[in-house]
């Protein structure tokens, strides 16, 4: 079964809906990602994000990136090691 989100960003994208004026800051977004939020506020972006085809984009590209990386993996990366 798909998330409820992923459903949301898969018709917004299809609907092709443009952005409100108003839309939630940097932060916000990201502070929704992490689950922080309260119900009110998360129910606010995702009401947001069903009408603005930007705030969907920005947080299927959160969402993505949110994924935690393993201390192995990250040990292994060429770009770890330059901060050693």
């Amino acid at each position: 079964m798909a998330d409820p989100f992923d459903r949301l960003l898969e018709r917004t994208m299809k609907a092709g809906a443009s952005a409100p004026e108003t839309c939630p800051s940097a932060e916000a977004l990201a502070a929704y990602v992490d689950g922080v939020l309260s119900l009110p506020e998360r129910n606010a972006i995702e009401r947001h994000a069903a009408d603005c085809h930007t705030c969907a984009a920005h947080l299927a590209l959160l969402s993505s990136l949110d994924e935690p990386v393993s201390s192995s993996a990250a040990e292994n990366t060429p770009t770890a090691a330059w901060w050693r």
